[in-house]
């Protein structure tokens, strides 16, 4: 009677899939996980996947379904490439079987678990590789960068929502803001918290002077007040706080504020006269946020005075931890202490209560 035969381990590759399909179909889910890790990682612009959250979990849903078979199947190709390697080397001399022996220990055993793992658990282990690296380096380049770290779902209450401001080469904290609602549900906050170094280490162009934003949500509306010395010298403690901020912002798809301040720096009396700027910021892409997602944009002013300038950017969220989100500060071109000022501090109070919002999401249990 005839007898179809069976594949075994040293059934060549190509008699159970052309091996031109299967490398082609590695090819093809390699590059599924690379958008799947940078969805995650450098969301920035936003393409058909990652513009919605229900895009972003077809897309993640199938990546993981197809995963697993294909990680299967790779396991497979590879215990039978190995054991074909095995069987080539027989009848080899002594020496040979030695070299071929080391080629499988070396070469084919870590590719084999290399390819049968990655399908399916790709994502789970490259994606914290390539967001640490992100974390430690996106901002190289930045004069300054802040951490907003959002409470958790189950916080307690006198923790609050806060921006941690670094100067780019310091590992220590030069000072916190926090945002606070009053108890007015449209009127927000976005204050300086605490010096967390001596005031007087902090340079004058990263000192801020803009120290409350206020944020009206039910006209639209930002304000702010600037705390300045009462004569020109950053060392005595006599200040005065004047208005020094209005305009407008839109936190919807749409981010963008338009801006009219006169924010002096630390080393100017409260009798001085400080230029007013008018600046239009926003986003490059939209939204800037989606559900189960931190926020995620580019901002940008839109007429700049000396070609394309992008005023601050997030970079990406802590590894293993979705409270905290780094934000790269450039500031205005031409602008001294502009990282400070309120193209700045205005736009990242929001981008903050966005990131609340999201600490609180991505902590709460799963019923």
């Amino acid at each position: 009677m005839f007898m179809a035969k069976q594949p075994s381990f040293n059934t060549p590759l190509s008699s159970i899939c052309p091996s031109e399909l299967w490398l082609g179909i590695n090819v093809g889910d390699a590059f599924w996980l690379y958008f799947y890790v940078m969805g995650i990682v450098d969301p920035v612009p936003r393409n058909a996947l990652t513009r919605t959250s229900s895009g972003w979990s077809g897309y993640e849903v199938m990546m993981f379904l197809f995963g697993f078979p294909w990680s299967c199947v790779n396991l497979f190709a590879s215990i039978g490439i190995i054991a074909g390697a095995l069987e080539a080397g027989k009848g080899r001399g002594q020496a040979m079987q030695g070299i071929m022996l080391f080629f499988i220990i070396v070469v084919l055993v870590p590719a084999g678990i290399f390819i049968s793992i990655l399908p399916f658990f790709g994502g789970w282990i490259v994606t914290p590789i390539v967001q640490s690296g992100a974390w430690n380096h996106r901002c190289d380049g930045y004069p300054m960068y802040a951490i907003l770290d959002g409470k958790a779902y189950n916080g307690p209450s006198y923790v609050k929502d806060v921006a941690y401001f670094y100067l780019n080469g310091k590992n220590n904290v030069q000072f916190t803001y926090e945002i606070s609602n009053p108890g007015d549900d449209d009127q927000w906050y976005f204050r300086l918290q605490k010096w967390n170094v001596d005031q007087l280490s902090i340079p004058v162009d990263a000192y801020p002077t803009l120290q409350s934003v206020g944020y009206n949500f039910a006209d639209n509306t930002v304000t702010g007040n600037c705390t300045v010395p009462s004569s020109p010298s950053v060392f005595t403690n006599n200040t005065s706080t004047r208005p020094c901020v209005t305009g407008t912002f839109d936190q919807g798809n749409q981010f963008f504020f338009n801006i009219t301040s006169s924010v002096p720096l630390n080393n100017t009396a409260d009798a001085d006269t400080t230029q007013s700027f008018s600046s239009a910021l926003a986003a490059t892409d939209s939204p800037w946020f989606v559900n189960n997602a931190p926020p995620a944009l580019v901002l940008r002013e839109q007429e700049p005075s000396s070609g394309s300038n992008n005023v601050l950017r997030t970079a990406v969220a802590r590894p293993h931890d979705c409270t905290e989100l780094k934000v790269c500060i450039a500031g205005v071109q031409g602008r001294e202490g502009s990282q400070v000022m309120a193209e700045v501090l205005a736009p990242l109070g929001v981008v903050l209560m966005r990131q609340s919002d999201h600490a609180v999401e991505c902590t709460t249990p799963s019923d």
